[in-house]
């Protein structure tokens, strides 16, 4: 735990000179290597503007995430300044994040078995895990997919569905695990217990996605082509790619000394 807390610590840290403002000036945040999703998408996904995700404002992101940015949204909501509530979205993001990579390294600890629970450092302290740890949402999928596999070796094949399809609901890819799991019980002669665990993840999937459909299904189609733009366009979010009208974020975040309080007035998503 401590060193999964030291992690979140220097993830936190890499994102020094954009909490102090870098990434209110285009190109100072990638000068800074600080860059990160969470703070513009205050803004450009109707965050800032009080909306809600699905209900008032398509949202691109599976439906765990959208209920992580309104969970964050809803603690800064107080702050007037809209700069200043961004900042502090971005930090409960951080806390809640480190929460789950705290839980993460736990599971790994725990599936690395009692001998080798120092491998869980290898997770804790990695690198790239500190580095890309606040880019995005991602951590609550690694975290809910590890417990789900944590579930699995401890035989708790229901738990294991269940964590696996929080996880799915929050990013796609942990719908791959199920794949080695088919394989093992396969060998194994053990496909009940895999029906059983892939069952009870399609159902959480399906009450996490049905408890919150989202009014605007365009949204889909939107995200997959600004996903594909952002490929093209070297901006791996895809936010540059999104249709505005009127001075943006998108605009801001390539001006190279641009502040971005100037070119947000009078942008919708501001």
């Amino acid at each position: 735990m401590t060193a999964a807390l030291a992690g979140g610590a220097l993830g936190l840290l890499s994102k020094a000179a954009c909490r102090a403002g870098a990434w209110n000036v285009g190109i100072e945040q990638y000068q800074a290597h600080c860059y990160t999703d969470i703070y513009p998408l205050y803004f450009t996904e109707g965050l800032s503007a009080g909306k809600v995700p699905y209900t008032g404002h398509p949202v691109e992101y599976p439906v765990l995430i959208g209920a992580a940015m309104q969970a964050a949204a809803w603690v800064v909501s107080p702050i007037s300044d809209a700069l200043i509530r961004g900042r502090e979205f971005f930090d409960v993001t951080v806390v809640l994040l480190t929460l789950f990579a705290v839980a993460s390294v736990l599971a790994t600890a725990y599936l690395a078995g009692r001998s080798r629970r120092w491998t869980a450092l290898l997770v804790a302290l990695s690198p790239a895990v500190i580095l890309a740890a606040f880019i995005n949402w991602d951590l609550i999928a690694m975290s809910l997919a590890t417990l789900g596999l944590a579930a699995w070796a401890a035989r708790r094949g229901v738990l294991a569905g269940i964590l696996l399809g929080l996880a799915v609901a929050t990013k796609f890819y942990p719908v791959f695990l199920l794949g080695p799991l088919f394989l093992l019980c396969l060998r194994a002669g053990r496909l009940r217990a895999f029906w059983v665990t892939a069952s009870a993840a399609a159902a959480a999937w399906l009450a996490v996605n049905l408890r919150w459909p989202s009014p605007h299904p365009a949204a889909g189609r939107r995200s997959t082509g600004s996903m594909r733009a952002g490929a093209l366009t070297g901006d791996p979010s895809g936010i540059s790619s999104r249709p505005s009208t009127g001075p943006s974020w998108a605009a801001c975040r390539w001006a190279p000394s641009t502040p971005y309080r100037s070119c947000c007035s009078g942008s919708p998503a501001c």
